[in-house]
C-alpha cells in the first residue's frame, strides 16, 4: 500500500532521536514524496528513508511520529538519503534523476570560513557530537 506525502505532512513516519549535542530525525515514506525543504528539495516515487542530523531541535519531542514530521527551522548539518524507485533530487550533491537505487550521505555542512569535529557513535555514520569551529569566535559546541 502507498500513498502521497507533500513536505513533511501525509503517509510518512518520523523517528527523533537526541544524542549528546545533535538531533536526528529519520524520515521514511512510501509512495510519491515531494519534498520542499531547503536543504532536500526534490521528490520521489518509491520507497525513502532520508535521515538529518541537526546542531540543535529544540522543542522536538524524541520518538515516532505518524502523518507529520516535526522537522526544525534549520538546515541540517549531515544527511543520509537512500531511495529505491525514482528520485530527483534540485541540489547537490545528487542533482539529478536516479531510477533503482540511490544513496547520498553528506557528512557535514558546514559555512566556509569554520572547522568541523564530528565523532560518530557507530559504523552506521550516527553524529553523537558535532563541535563548530569559526574563525571568528572561539570553539563552541553545538
Amino acid at each position: 500500500m502507498a500513498g502521497c506525502a507533500v513536505g513533511g505532512v501525509g503517509t510518512v513516519a518520523a523517528h527523533v532521536q537526541q544524542r549528546a549535542s545533535v538531533t536526528i530525525v529519520s524520515i521514511y515514506s512510501l509512495g510519491v514524496h515531494w519534498r520542499n525543504w531547503d536543504d532536500d528539495p526534490g521528490a520521489h516515487v518509491g520507497y525513502s528513508k532520508r535521515t538529518y542530523t541537526f546542531a540543535t531541535a529544540a522543542g522536538m519531542s524524541p520518538g515516532w511520529h505518524f502523518l507529520k514530521v516535526p522537522l526544525p527551522d534549520g538546515r541540517s548539518v549531515a544527511q543520509d538519503l537512500v531511495t529505491l524507485g525514482l528520485e530527483w533530487s534540485t541540489q547537490a550533491p545528487a542533482t539529478g534523476l536516479t531510477l533503482g537505487y540511490a544513496r547520498t550521505r553528506v557528512l557535514a555542512r558546514v559555512p566556509i570560513d569554520a572547522s568541523v569535529l564530528i565523532e560518530y557513535e557507530d559504523t552506521d555514520l550516527n553524529v553523537g557530537r558535532l563541535i563548530i569551529c569559526s574563525e571568528d569566535d572561539e570553539c563552541a559546541a553545538s
